[in-house]
């Protein structure tokens, strides 16, 4: 996957038609692609704490995915 060095801060569609928890859940997904860094030439963080800070976004990411894929289960009736 292709980094991103620059995100606009999305809008989020706030109309009630039964998705709108799912656009809310990928937009804070969406930023979880971006990592924290320590300099701009791409080389390994050096840093503790960002090295810290990317793990647990990583950790987010995965929760939001678990959380989007259940919701984009047709539902049983």
């Amino acid at each position: 996957m292709k980094k991103k060095t620059k995100q606009e801060r999305i809008f989020v569609d706030a109309t009630p038609d039964g998705n709108y928890a799912l656009r809310i859940l990928q937009a804070y997904r969406n930023d979880c692609d971006i990592e924290w860094s320590d300099n701009t030439a791409g080389l390994k963080i050096s840093n503790p704490m960002l090295v810290e800070l990317n793990r647990l976004q990583k950790e987010r990411a995965n929760e939001l995915d678990k959380a989007i894929k259940k919701l984009n289960k047709p539902l049983l009736i």
